[in-house]
């Protein structure tokens, strides 16, 4: 009996795994929205703009705690105050 269902579950399974693949899955998942290529003008300007702005938040928060502007009042990655 336990020879039974384990050969009706193989075939279950093979049966499964085979009808699962199809020569066209590159076909069907592809995305029609996406694009194809990407100039390299295009992704530039964001990247600049992303350091850019990390960059000068970083170092206006630096400048500001080193000239006691701001004083944060948790120590938690912060610069010490005195």
């Amino acid at each position: 009996m336990k020879k039974n269902i384990r050969k009706a579950f193989i075939l279950l399974a093979a049966c499964g795994i085979l009808q699962s693949c199809t020569k066209d899955f590159v076909a069907i998942n592809t995305n029609p929205n996406a694009i194809s290529a990407a100039a390299p003008q295009s992704l530039i300007a964001p990247a600049l703009l992303n350091v850019l702005n990390t960059n000068l938040s970083r170092n206006m928060r630096i400048n500001n705690e080193l000239m006691q502007v701001t004083v944060t009042v948790n120590d938690a990655l912060e610069i010490q105050r005195y």
